[in-house]
């Protein structure tokens, strides 16, 4: 369930494509990170990684601040 809210609109049911391409974007992100690491030898650079990590989450945020979709409520507490 809690990667179902990551992932779908506010309804619940719609999927959000700024929401799954960003975590589609951390996930590649790490894995190709591990992968430099673990299978061709490199030095893990944590200041390189925190950088761009931070980047894409701090976008994430941006797009999630500008997100208008939520519906508006009405006076008796409904979305419309």
């Amino acid at each position: 369930m809690a990667l179902k809210d990551l992932i779908t609109d506010y309804d619940g049911e719609t999927l959000e494509t700024g929401r799954v391409a960003a975590i589609v974007g951390i996930v590649t992100f790490i894995v190709l990170a591990a992968w430099g690491v673990i299978a061709q030898g490199k030095d893990f650079d944590m200041q390189a990684f925190g950088i761009g990590f931070g980047s894409l989450v701090g976008g994430l945020g941006v797009y999630l601040m500008g997100d208008k979709s939520k519906p508006k409520e009405r006076a008796g507490g409904e979305a419309q």
